[in-house]
């Protein structure tokens, strides 16, 4: 689980798809990685975004999704799995920007609640959330 005496970053499928997909701010990804295994910061994601990561991977790979995923898997981020406490304060989040992705939210919802960051390269939903606190683009990472 985490540990108290470092930042807890938690990010999402957008951050996780740079480190395969070459884009903007790939190198922000990557930067972010780098200070994870320095052991500087813990990283966090709901067991959601592996999912979303694979419905990536398998569209645009498909004879290398199981090889890519696998390399995702051996970062070893701390996993967060549904409660209802995170479900709870996601409805909040929803009801309070309407027309936001219940999974989008989730993973703000888990920053807010571990008093971490989500860290996010989708400028739509931090411009809307980030009234919230505990929320920032990857590409202003550091």
């Amino acid at each position: 689980m985490k540990d108290s005496s470092k930042p807890l970053y938690i990010i999402d499928s957008s951050v996780l798809i740079k480190l395969i997909k070459k884009e903007e701010n790939q190198e922000k990804a990557f930067e972010l990685i780098e200070t994870f295994f320095r052991k500087e910061i813990e990283l966090g994601i709901p067991t959601l975004a592996y999912y979303e990561v694979m419905n990536y991977i398998s569209r645009i790979h498909p004879y290398k999704a199981i090889l890519l995923f696998s390399q995702i898997l051996t970062l070893k981020m701390t996993e967060f799995f549904v409660t209802l406490e995170n479900m709870a304060e996601t409805i909040n989040i929803t009801q309070k920007f309407p027309k936001t992705a219940f999974y989008d939210a989730t993973y703000h919802a888990l920053a807010i609640q571990h008093n971490g960051t989500f860290i996010t390269a989708d400028e739509n939903y931090y411009k809307k959330a980030k009234s919230l606190k505990h929320i920032r683009l990857l590409k202003n990472y550091k």
